[in-house]
Parts: structure tokens; C-alpha cells; sequence
């Protein structure tokens, strides 16, 4: 049957009785975990013998299954004819296998299958020196293109690139990120966070506006307000100019300001005025009619 042949998954579960009266039993899954124990438990529970169940199933919206009906329509492209000699059943089986894989599982397992199908002639065919190893791409012990690899292994062609830079350099051994022992750019000590919040304290000190005491319902450090021309970027761009060694990146200097010193803050053009200009502007909102607001600033 075509549709039979063609399916995701096939899953076989079968009892009989021989000549002897010897019962025997069996399941294939097909990549459905323990889907063919379930048609069998079912089989016992039913008394059905004699028999052979097959479950076809078909996935309409598999991503995978998608690449390798491409795959096939489409062809790989090479002149060897890589799609002929492969059935879609294995290769799409392969795939589901590479996603049971962890990262580094996976790693160690394509590292492997490019050793054992690499060349081992020391020379060229020009007969010089053989400077790096070149692997041959293979799938069930068959020669594949590159395409063909990719698409089996689940891998993508810039990290299917790093895997073979990292055996022709290192051999079959685990990777590790590239940034494994590097200090991040975002990252601090404490001795930086204290000279950030000195600076910012005696830049608040001498520009800033310092409130009589905590706001209402609040007992907390008293307020101290920098001129609202003023903003954290230009705060970072003043270290930067003075040739600090703790010179931070700007989200760094800025986030240790926000949780060390929540108490500066920067005025809003409302509230950045001197006390005769807040009398005046309490006078106009507290006057109910028109005269009275102008006459409020005399």
C-alpha cells in the first residue's frame, strides 16, 4: 500500500500460536515510544491472536518530515545522486534520533562519524603534504554530499564548519564556548561599584540640590536633585573625560547609580525651580478666578 509505505511512522505489534503451541509475540515502535507495547498490551487484554496490527501515522504539520519531502522533490543536487541511494523512512528516523541528542552528545557523534570516513593519505594528489584532514560525509556507511549530511544530522552548514575546524585542530574532544574565561563586559567588582558611588555622591554633592528631608510617608535618605538639564548619560560621559580607571559601559554605571544611590535623582523641568518661583506657581493654582491669577504674580 502507498500510503502504508509513505507514512511518518509504522508501528508493527503481532502474537501467534506455532505448531507446538508455543505463543510468541513482538512490536516495533518505529521512533513512537512504546507505542508498539500499548497495541500489544491491547491485543493480550482482547484475546486477539493470530494476528498482526500495524498503526500508520502521518503528521501533517512535521517540520521534519517537511525538509525531507523537499528533500527528495527537489534533490540534492550533487552529481552522485545522494536522494537516490537513501529511503526517506531513514533519513527522517536519523532526524528524530539527532533531537534525542544533547548538544554535546551530538557533537561527539558527528565528530566520530567524520574521523572514521576521513582520508588517510599523509599527501596531496599533487603529492605535497597533507596540511589538514579531509573528511568524507557518509550516512549508514554510504558516501553523501554535503547537502545530504546537513539534512541527516540536523545541523546547520556554519556549525557543521565549526565542528570540523575544532577535529582537524583538537581531534574528538569536547567543545567549549569562546568565551569561557573571558570577563563579561557587563560585569563589576565591588570595588568598582564603591568608586562609582563615590563619584556620583560628590558629583551630587557639588551640583546637585540636597531636600530638607525624606518626602511624606517615606523614611528613607532625603532626596537630592541634579539640574534637569543633566541626564545619567552625560553623568558617564564626565567620568569617561576625567580618565577614570573604573570607567564602566554606560549600562553598568547606570544600573549601579539605580540600586546604590536611588536617592539622586535628576529634577523634572517642573519641579526644577527656586523657592520664588514655586510661591508664584502655588499662588496661580490656588487661585480660583482669572483676576486673581494675575494678580498673584505682582
Amino acid at each position: 500500500m502507498p500510503s502504508v509505505a509513505s507514512s511518518t511512522h509504522n508501528i508493527v505489534a503481532y502474537r501467534f500460536t506455532d505448531d507446538k503451541g508455543v505463543m510468541h509475540d513482538g512490536i516495533d515502535d518505529d521512533g513512537e515510544y512504546d507505542g508498539g507495547r500499548c497495541i500489544l498490551n491491547s491485543m493480550k487484554e482482547d484475546g486477539i491472536n493470530n494476528a498482526l496490527v500495524v498503526v500508520s501515522r502521518e503528521f501533517v504539520d512535521d517540520s521534519d518530515a517537511d525538509k525531507v519531502r523537499k528533500y527528495f522533490n527537489d534533490e540534492c543536487g550533487c552529481k552522485n545522486g545522494c536522494h537516490l541511494k537513501n529511503k526517506p523512512r531513514d533519513i527522517y528516523k536519523h532526524i528524530l534520533k539527532m533531537h534525542e541528542l544533547e548538544i554535546k552528545e551530538k557533537d561527539i557523534f558527528i565528530m566520530v562519524t567524520l574521523v572514521d570516513y576521513s582520508s588517510d593519505k599523509e599527501t596531496t594528489k599533487r603529492g605535497r603534504k597533507r596540511q589538514r584532514l579531509r573528511h568524507q560525509f557518509s550516512f549508514l556507511g554510504k558516501a553523501v554530499c554535503r547537502a545530504t549530511f546537513l539534512l541527516v544530522f540536523d545541523i546547520g552548514k556554519y556549525a557543521l564548519e565549526k565542528i570540523v575546524k575544532h577535529v582537524n585542530q583538537n581531534g574528538i574532544t569536547l567543545r567549549s564556548n569562546g568565551n569561557t574565561g573571558k570577563k563579561p563586559s557587563k560585569s563589576f567588582t565591588f570595588e568598582d561599584i564603591q568608586k562609582v558611588s563615590h563619584f556620583i555622591a560628590n558629583y551630587a554633592e557639588e551640583f546637585g540640590i540636597p531636600q530638607p528631608a525624606a518626602p511624606r510617608g517615606r523614611d528613607s535618605v532625603p532626596p537630592i536633585y541634579l539640574p534637569c538639564d543633566t541626564t545619567r548619560i552625560f553623568v558617564h560621559i564626565v567620568v569617561k573625560s576625567l580618565k577614570h580607571q573604573f570607567v564602566l559601559i554606560h549600562d553598568t554605571f547606570d544600573r549601579i547609580w539605580l540600586q546604590c544611590l536611588p536617592h539622586i535623582k535628576i529634577a523634572s523641568p517642573r519641579d526644577d525651580v527656586c523657592t520664588t518661583c514655586q510661591k508664584y506657581r502655588k499662588a496661580v493654582v490656588d487661585a480660583v478666578t482669572e483676576g486673581r491669577k494675575i494678580g498673584s504674580n505682582n
